[in-house]
């Protein structure tokens, strides 16, 4: 049987939630039978090495300010003979990859709501409402990570399949061992309780305010240490923060990092303070770990998946956010119990990559590609 070859649009410069989705289900999925390649804007996406070990192609196409010149590029990667395009989106605003798309008739076109932005305004939040029937009329089959996401970029009243942010869960199953070896390398006694967050500097991501309620933190439990995971604009605003603060003892700024499953390990907590998410794939993530999460109540209460979440309003103020996050650290049976919650949710990786796999096997089955059936723009 011929591979099924499956475009995925787009990666980003930095390592965020749809990078990871789709490293994870590349990783799992039955790569002889369906074969992933990539489109990116970026010169340096996240995830490169690692994809193209998997035996993916990643194509490089002009920006979003050259429509003309990105129209282009991407037609001419399309033309390579692709039997579906699964576009990853946060918002209907940019709708060019689907023009392009729909000039290809023999290829269906998939979409995938990572997120929900509730906070847009202006002329985005314009052009997400105006392009949406747009972006519905030109795909095919059409995916979300939550209910809120699906109806965030579809519409309440579209039909849509939610499917759950599969992670690899053995990864991130607790492991004491690797815990105190992570803690040795990051210098952390283990008698300090360590707060977490992984995710790109951004306003969305809101860490500047994460700090600040760590710094009220810190004034009821001063052994305790505030791990800060990733990279993007806003973290020279944050660092600079800490420092006017006089913080930077107790804030560490790690960078990108490959090895989130030990550093999770590492945390005895982890906070998410974001001002909207669809359903957050970390958060998973750090479930998986086997860590309490503290969310603002702006992110998907789906997100819930071991019953150990707690919720705050970004209208409170920074002391009573801090007042409850609990100091005491969980037991290694309470974490490994809870790594077990999120496998049997469905939230393994291998479930979802099943489920896709299906989808594209199926769709190209009642679809198959005919050569020379591209329509050139």
């Amino acid at each position: 049987m011929e591979k099924v070859k499956v475009l995925h649009m787009e990666l980003d410069v930095h390592m965020g939630g749809i990078e990871s989705f789709l490293f994870n289900l590349y990783s799992q999925i039955d790569r002889e039978r369906v074969q992933f390649d990539f489109v990116t804007r970026s010169n340096s996406p996240a995830m490169e090495s690692e994809l193209r070990e998997l035996g993916a192609k990643i194509y490089r196409v002009s920006s979003y300010k050259n429509p003309l010149a990105y129209m282009r590029d991407l037609n001419a990667v399309i033309e390579y003979g692709y039997d579906i395009i699964h576009i990853h989106k946060n918002s209907a605003a940019v709708i060019l990859p689907f023009i392009v798309a729909h000039k290809h008739k023999n290829i269906r076109v998939f979409v995938h709501s990572h997120n929900t932005s509730p906070s847009i305004g202006g002329a985005t939040q314009l052009l997400h409402i105006l392009n949406r029937n747009i972006l519905w009329k030109y795909s095919d089959e059409h995916f979300a990570c939550s209910q809120i996401a699906g109806e965030w970029l579809y519409g309440k009243n579209k039909t849509f399949t939610v499917l759950k942010n599969g992670i690899n869960t053995n990864a991130y199953k607790y492991d004491l061992q690797r815990r105190m070896a992570k803690r040795k390398e990051l210098g952390i006694a283990e008698n300090i309780f360590a707060i977490g967050n992984v995710g790109r500097f951004t306003e969305q991501k809101n860490q500047k305010r994460l700090v600040q309620i760590f710094e009220e933190y810190i004034r009821k439990n001063s052994n305790s240490v505030l791990l800060l995971v990733g990279d993007g604009e806003q973290k020279n605003v944050v660092e600079n923060y800490c420092k006017e603060r006089n913080l930077t003892k107790h804030v560490m700024f790690l960078g990108i990092r490959k090895d989130i499953p030990d550093l999770m390990m590492a945390m005895d907590a982890f906070v998410m303070p974001s001002i909207y998410e669809g359903l957050p794939i970390v958060a998973i993530e750090a479930q998986s770990a086997g860590l309490p999460l503290y969310l603002s109540n702006t992110i998907s209460d789906e997100t819930d998946i071991t019953s150990n979440v707690k919720w705050f309003s970004l209208e409170e103020d920074n002391k009573a956010i801090a007042g409850i996050i609990c100091d005491e650290q969980s037991t290694t049976q309470e974490r490994i119990e809870r790594n077990s919650k999120v496998v049997t949710a469905g939230f393994d990786m291998g479930e979802t990559a099943k489920i896709l796999q299906d989808a594209y096997v199926e769709t190209t089955e009642n679809n198959p590609r005919k050569e020379g059936q591209s329509c050139t723009l």
